[in-house]
């Protein structure tokens, strides 16, 4: 290939613009040729990928890039990246069953095309950054349009998410802003619940999903962003009932089934247990609660069996030192 489109594509996340092609003097016959073979896939007019890398993408990743490609197609300076369509880009975690039609925020018109959709919506300059070279809303006016375009859950997951991965690009107090220059707008009430229920030191959305069931059932919360210290060794609990010596454990599948930090499955679940086994010595407490827990019987029963622990006082003497400070996010 070229070595123009071998150095343009890494900028434009893979795809190739017949513009480029012209440039490096590739031919319309040539870009025919490659479209029969398969290797090339047209995905918008003037907008190419390659077969191979569009075979490599998951659902996300295939978003991010028909994303790209409608902004290079429509070339249109007004049209902003927004709602889904930046989370994504922005790397949050989103639902599965969220609508894959490109969303594009545009403050003089409304419009619908084949896989986007453009919004009519306000954009003051403060809430429009570049990302990847694309316009896009900042991040705390991705979320909180988030939360008035989402079910309120899965926004407080992505804003979790956000406060947790991107600290530099919001914090607390900036969600609390762009929540309330959204006031008048649709669902602005939904945006400045999100300000209150988004919270820091939250590593994975199955832990926001059991702090938001602990809220609704009315139990106490956990401290989050601790530290347990026991003989020269760290542990960071997902949650921590310091007085009652209760740790929180948010279970998912996934740490027994992919590799971490070059260690196996059966290295991980290994480490767990003798975690545990340490901690459990020390006179600490687990309540652990996976995925399965938050449908509403099983969650009753987690729930009940929390509220047992915490009426107990902690077993034995306490061996350990529990502090304030965050797992390094280079995790």
């Amino acid at each position: 290939m070229h070595p123009l489109l071998d150095e343009l594509r890494p900028r434009r996340m893979g795809l190739i613009v017949t513009a480029d092609l012209r440039r490096a003097g590739i031919t319309d016959a040539e870009v025919r040729r490659q479209l029969r073979r398969g290797e090339w896939v047209r995905l918008r007019r003037g907008v190419l990928a390659e077969a191979t890398h569009l075979a490599g993408l998951d659902a996300a990743g295939r978003h991010l890039l028909d994303t790209a490609a409608v902004v290079l197609a429509l070339g249109r300076p007004g049209a902003v990246v927004g709602r889904h369509s930046a989370a994504t880009l922005y790397g949050l975690p989103l639902p599965r069953s969220v609508d894959r039609t490109v969303a594009l925020l545009d403050p003089a018109q409304n419009r619908t095309g084949e896989g986007y959709r453009i919004h009519r919506a306000p954009l003051p300059d403060g809430d429009v950054t570049r990302l990847r070279a694309i316009p896009v809303t900042t991040l705390p006016r991705t979320l909180v349009d988030l939360a008035r375009t989402l079910p309120l859950t899965d926004a407080v997951v992505a804003a979790d998410a956000a406060l947790h991965r991107l600290p530099q690009l919001v914090t607390p107090e900036l969600l609390r802003d762009a929540a309330g220059a959204a006031a008048g707008w649709s669902r602005a009430a939904d945006a400045r619940r999100l300000a209150d229920l988004a919270v820091e030191h939250v590593e994975s959305p199955l832990e926001t999903r059991h702090r938001l069931g602990l809220i609704r059932s009315g139990v106490r919360l956990p401290r989050r962003g601790m530290r347990i210290d026991l003989d020269g060794e760290h542990f960071y609990p997902d949650g921590l009932w310091e007085e009652e010596g209760i740790v929180q454990e948010s279970d998912g599948r996934v740490k027994t089934r992919d590799p971490w930090h070059g260690r196996s499955a059966e290295q991980k679940v290994w480490e767990e247990k003798r975690r545990a086994e340490k901690l459990t010595a020390a006179g600490l407490r687990f309540w652990r609660v996976a995925a399965e827990d938050l449908e509403p019987r099983a969650w009753s029963r987690a729930v009940e069996r929390l509220v047992a622990m915490l009426a107990l006082s902690p077993p034995g003497t306490r061996r350990y030192t529990a502090v304030f400070a965050p797992r390094p996010r280079s995790r």
